[in-house]
């Protein structure tokens, strides 16, 4: 048997073995770090972390189809941190693959999570990868790492009478998802142009600038945009604070391209996967938007807090009460293959 065959095979059963390990995830990630005592090797149980700051840890759990993007799975983890006022260190990787996955499979996904942990200066501190006979897709698990500084806790009442702003636009993973899901479909009802405008979406993915920018700024409080959209992240963020919330539907940024993918399919995007934009309550919303645009960040101001329970949507003379996060859009992308 050839060489190149006898790396792309079907992967067995259990734990992985370690020629596998080695060769389709262990070398290809990067897997060293100033703050990593003891990283992913064989034989190791545990990631050691030395630590001078706070640690801020988040986990998130994620599906995939055949075009699954295992990239954007880093850069949720990478963003929760980042709202959390913390520095991303390095992630945990916890892969349940199924039967009928193939090793050039793995190391096609484990490609993209390299990519991703690469370019914004992760480190992959450990993990585990299993192929389980009940699991149907495969399943990302990823656990962020972060090291936040000290600071001083915001008292509660400043939640309310806030300006609450957005970056770039809403449903911007989302619609990147979509068009990567049902690229086939979409080449026949739009343009190559329509759609190479999405795909330069890319590099958005990442709310450091804006994250960043908020720390001059002092934002109060801050959410990244993800499962459920802008409407299930507006929701979450009201709830955290405890706070009203009054928001103009037409002020909220949309782009055009993700107006017409969500009507080819019947979906709202106000309530599709916003990865890459941040939620912020801020006390000078309008200078953080002016100082956004400077940087090359688009950003807008769509409402403001209240001191009361009421999560109010406005559009134009239309009133509707905000519900708590529904089921987001993607799902609907996977709900064929799980029947």
């Amino acid at each position: 048997m050839k060489k190149t065959e006898q790396k792309n095979k079907r992967l067995p059963t259990g734990k992985l073995k370690e020629s596998i390990l080695l060769r389709s995830v262990l070398r290809q990630l990067p897997t060293r770090g100033e703050a990593l005592l003891a990283g992913p090797s064989i034989g190791e149980d545990c990631a050691i972390l030395k630590m001078e700051n706070e640690l801020a840890l988040t986990a998130n759990s994620f599906f995939f189809t055949e075009k699954g993007r295992a990239g954007d799975a880093v850069y949720h983890a990478i963003n929760d941190l980042l709202a959390a006022g913390a520095e991303p260190m390095g992630i945990l990787l916890t892969l349940l693959l199924p039967e009928n996955f193939w090793e050039s499979q793995l190391k096609a996904l484990t490609s993209q999570i390299s990519d991703v942990c690469q370019k914004e200066g992760l480190t992959v501190m450990g993990g585990h990868t299993q192929v389980l006979p009940l699991v149907s897709s495969p399943i990302l698990s990823i656990t962020g790492i972060g090291s936040k500084k000290q600071t001083p806790e915001t008292d509660i009442s400043s939640y309310a009478d806030l300006d609450i702003v957005v970056t770039k636009w809403i449903g911007l993973e989302g619609t990147l998802i979509l068009l990567s899901e049902k690229e086939d479909e979409l080449n026949t009802r739009f343009s190559p142009s329509f759609l190479n405008a999405i795909r330069k979406w890319e590099p958005l993915l990442s709310i450091r600038p804006e994250a960043d920018l908020a720390k001059r700024f002092k934002a109060v409080k801050q959410h990244n945009v993800s499962e459920g959209g802008i409407f299930g992240a507006l929701w979450e963020m009201a709830q955290a604070a405890g706070t009203g919330l009054e928001v103009d539907l037409k002020k909220i940024p949309i782009r055009q391209e993700t107006i017409e993918l969500c009507e080819q399919y019947e979906w709202n995007p106000y309530l599709l996967n916003g990865n890459g934009s941040l939620l912020l309550y801020l006390k000078h919303g309008q200078e953080y938007v002016e100082a956004a645009r400077q940087n090359g960040i688009s950003a807008a101001v769509i409402g403001r807090t209240t001191a009361g329970n009421d999560r109010i949507i406005y559009n134009e003379e239309e009133k509707r009460f905000l519900e708590p996060a529904g089921q987001d859009e993607l799902y609907q992308l996977l709900e064929p293959q799980l029947l």
